[in-house]
């Protein structure tokens, strides 16, 4: 598996900016779609069409062998190859909110982030939560709507509080991955 992080600011001064985007979050779309194609060209893979599965899972229509996942948000673009299915995402910093956590999160993870003291530990936890959460739906395919419920990431002491899904209705092996850098979390599930 591998990843690369993207600046706005890069993949600006590789492609440019697309004026007929009409919004910010388009403009990163098309910005990760080139970087997506440049990169699967440097990996030798020639014709890098993609199309989505039912749930929005994208794939490479003749390269089945190659998988990948995209995320962005507002400054950063996170690409992730592997040869297993594979998904990324990336936030910057989100302020924990305990409804919305109750009410689309596993009760388990609800516990969880209300042992936190201190708002900006329990707004770490939450992003570091939520990326680990959506990086697993893009690896197997589940999509985020009416899923976060039906499964549990903790964090078990071993190896460095390494996230595991301790709760799971899908039989699907998945590694995980979270670590923060240049101002986001990085999540990454990876089938095995």
């Amino acid at each position: 598996m591998e990843y690369y992080l993207y600046h706005k600011d890069r993949a600006e001064g590789l492609f440019g900016r697309d004026y007929l985007q009409t919004s910010k979050n388009r403009q990163m779309s098309y910005w990760s779609k080139q970087l997506l194609i440049r990169k699967a060209h440097r990996k030798g893979l020639s014709n890098c069409a993609y199309k989505f599965t039912r749930e929005g899972k994208p794939f490479f229509i003749y390269h089945p062998e190659s998988h990948f996942s995209i995320s962005h948000n507002q400054d950063w673009i996170g690409i992730a190859f592997s040869n297993h299915s594979v998904g990324i995402d990336i936030e910057k910093i989100r302020v924990y909110k305990p409804m919305l956590v109750k009410r689309f999160f596993h009760p388990k993870e609800y516990e969880f982030l209300q042992s936190f003291n201190f708002q900006d530990e329990k707004n770490e936890a939450f992003t570091r939560l939520w990326t680990l959460k959506e990086a697993y739906v893009k690896c197997t395919g589940t999509g985020i709507a009416n899923n976060f419920d039906k499964f549990a990431i903790s964090f078990k002491l071993i190896k460095e509080n390494k996230p595991v899904i301790s709760i799971c209705e899908n039989s699907t092996r998945v590694s995980l991955a979270s670590f923060y850098q240049e101002g986001v979390f990085i999540s990454i599930a990876e089938e095995y």
